[in-house]
């Protein structure tokens, strides 16, 4: 173990809401991408790998039993959850790659058991590519995603390192250290 702290305030409600119905789709998120021209599937796949090194919140998994509030915790090191399937000689991969989508969100995360994403790799030509990225909304939102898919098109393509990242823990301590009651007066106004 790396780290441990509280959740976000948005972390409690869809936790608690993944609890309470587990077979719920809808902090399943599955970005998907058409890829042309992919030569170094090692280099993408290892450009994967240095994102879950680099990010903590990628190694986050969380525990709430038999605790006053939930946490996260943070592993130090997380294999990469990799698939790879090869549909070049499928009639139909289209309908193929529906019913995997739909197969692929009715399998739940491990919300104790890090990491909660995983990357299956398709290939339908001899350089086309679909990804499919599912991982649970608790660790990542729409604008952090973009982030990290930015950064690992960009390592694939490059050795480069990217300039540190500011980890998701001082989100959270910058949350716990708001003096809420300063914001009633504004929030009474508003």
């Amino acid at each position: 173990m790396e780290d441990l702290y509280p959740l976000s305030p948005m972390q409690q409600g869809i936790l608690f809401h993944a609890l309470l119905t587990p077979e719920a789709e809808a902090y399943l998120p599955q970005i998907q991408l058409t890829i042309e021209g992919l030569t170094d599937v090692p280099a993408f796949r290892a450009a994967w790998q240095q994102a879950i090194d680099r990010h903590p919140v990628l190694r986050t998994a969380f525990q709430w039993e038999q605790r006053d509030q939930p946490f996260q915790v943070v592993y130090r090191a997380i294999e990469l959850p990799w698939q790879e399937a090869d549909w070049r000689d499928r009639e139909d991969p289209q309908a193929q790659l529906s019913e995997f989508l739909q197969r692929d969100r009715q399998q739940p995360f491990n919300l104790k058991a890090a990491p909660l994403m995983r990357l299956t790799l398709i290939r339908l030509g001899e350089t086309r590519y679909h990804l499919i990225w599912t991982q649970h909304h608790l660790i990542l939102d729409g604008w952090s995603a973009a982030i990290v898919l930015q950064e690992v098109f960009a390592s694939a393509r490059s050795s480069d390192s990217h300039p540190p990242r500011r980890p998701y823990r001082d989100y959270i301590a910058c949350l716990q250290q708001q003096d809420l009651s300063a914001a009633k007066p504004f929030g009474k106004r508003a």
